[in-house]
């Protein structure tokens, strides 16, 4: 069994009451990811999230 916990695909950046958040691009998450010793999600951790959410909104995809 394995146990994983995800956040959101945005950077908040501020402080809590007052911060901002902005998209990340694949790059920059990765780099993100890089300095905090961290992974980003695999395909099946993003399926597993997905079926697990309570709330499930419609993918939109944006163009780049």
């Amino acid at each position: 069994t394995a146990v994983f916990s995800g956040i959101p695909d945005f950077l908040a950046v501020g402080k809590e009451g007052d911060a901002f958040q902005t998209p990340l691009t694949p790059a920059t998450a990765q780099a993100i990811a890089d300095q905090l010793n961290c992974s980003l999600p695999t395909p099946q951790m993003v399926d597993a999230i997905f079926r697990a959410a309570a709330l499930k909104l419609v993918p939109s995809p944006q163009p780049p």
